[in-house]
């Protein structure tokens, strides 16, 4: 058998760690970020990023997860030196900062859900699809569809 190349290996300890090197991704950028920029509040939308890699190959149980890490550390920095704003909890910071971290939540939980299989889609939702696609197969007019995060035109003719 051959030695696997650099690349293959690189590949392979990647995502055999990936949750391992998310962490550390987000530890030190949110380090990187908060040591460098004065303001950091401006920088939240980077969070967005890591969000969609989590849901995209960790799933919606894991992007979940993360973006409740990601808020702790967010609202933790806050109550301690403040992120572009006095540091504390007061309403001017929560305003900002709740509706700011329910979105980087539901940003995970939507991308984990888009990017997970049919199979494990809820029963009911798997079940309609499945009648939708008996019922278009005899019909002979266009119909619009969606499904997951894409839109296509399907025209069935007899």
């Amino acid at each position: 058998m051959a030695q696997p190349r650099p690349v293959e290996r690189a590949k392979l300890f990647f995502f055999r760690n990936f949750e391992r090197i998310f962490v550390l991704v987000l530890v030190a950028a949110m380090l990187g970020i908060h040591a460098l920029v004065e303001d950091k509040f401006a920088f939240l939308s980077f969070y967005y990023l890591p969000m969609i890699l989590a849901g995209f190959y960790g799933g919606r149980r894991f992007a979940v997860l993360a973006g409740v890490f990601v808020v702790a550390l967010i609202f933790f920095d806050q109550y301690v030196q403040g992120i572009g704003m006095l540091p504390g909890f007061y309403s001017g910071a929560l305003l900002a900062l709740v509706p700011w971290g329910g979105f980087l939540i539901l940003t995970g939980y939507v991308v984990g859900i888009t990017s997970s299989p049919p199979s494990t889609l809820r029963r009911g939702t798997a079940t309609a699809w499945r009648r939708w696609r008996r019922r278009s197969r005899g019909s002979s007019s266009c119909r619009m569809t969606t499904l997951r995060t894409s839109t296509s035109r399907r025209c069935c003719t007899k």
